[in-house]
């Protein structure tokens, strides 16, 4: 696809760290973009993960309860190490539903890469990219104050697990548009992934900059009788 659209992924990190970025070339190596890539866990996808792990986790320990009631001896330790397999299948299905961003940044514009097909925005219409706070999260905070209040009359605990409290989108800034391209779960990674963001937009109009000044002025040498601005 890159090919087709004459772009190259040099595999050169653009800068170090997370998230990860490489440099972007033509097909005759001249440096045109920067690409910044990274996958991410969903506030949505976070809790789909984890009520797929306990119903499977409940499953299979229901099945082990089974089978060992059936057993001339009993092993009744083997149905408590199946309930031991909650954290693990949690963890793997988080890490089976996180989706990825691609973004790249070029001398005309960005386009930006999910779920559905590519989007493109022109260069001269983007303001920057910024992180917003997750619509959800003051909702979820409520209703857990609320439920903790109700607890703490009838004298029980209960822990609940965040989904939208520290979760942001990602959004990029278009004609004064703010057109969400992630929600991430962790307002953290939100915040690095859109400082490398602008980083890339800042690097490309210094670039693009330079490019110009030096057409500028070779135009300006090869006119006789002229001296460059």
């Amino acid at each position: 696809m890159d090919l087709l659209r004459g772009i190259k992924d040099t595999k050169v990190k653009a800068f170090k760290g997370w998230p990860r970025s490489t440099v972007l070339s033509d097909l005759s190596g001249t440096m045109s973009g920067i690409r910044i890539n990274t996958s991410f866990k969903t506030p949505f996808g976070n809790k789909v993960a984890d009520a797929a792990a306990f119903l499977g986790t409940t499953t299979l320990v229901v099945m082990s309860v089974h089978a060992t009631a059936e057993m001339p001896d009993p092993k009744w330790e083997e149905p408590l190490l199946v309930a031991c397999l909650y954290l693990p299948i949690k963890w793997g299905a988080r890490a089976a539903v996180r989706p990825s961003v691609t973004v790249d940044v070029m001398e005309g514009g960005v386009t930006v890469r999910g779920l559905l097909f590519p989007r493109r925005y022109a260069r001269e219409d983007i303001q920057g990219f910024a992180v917003e706070k997750h619509e959800l999260a003051e909702q979820e905070r409520t209703k857990h104050e609320f439920e903790a209040r109700r607890d703490q009359v009838k004298r029980r605990a209960r822990n609940r697990t965040r989904y939208y409290q520290e979760a942001a989108h990602v959004v990029l800034i278009v004609a004064g548009e703010r057109i969400k391209i992630a929600d991430m779960a962790r307002a953290r990674d939100a915040h690095r992934f859109v400082d490398r963001c602008n980083r890339a937009l800042h690097q490309m109009d210094r670039l693009l900059e330079r490019r110009e000044g030096a057409n500028r002025t070779q135009g300006a040498l090869s006119a006789p009788g002229q001296l460059p601005e």
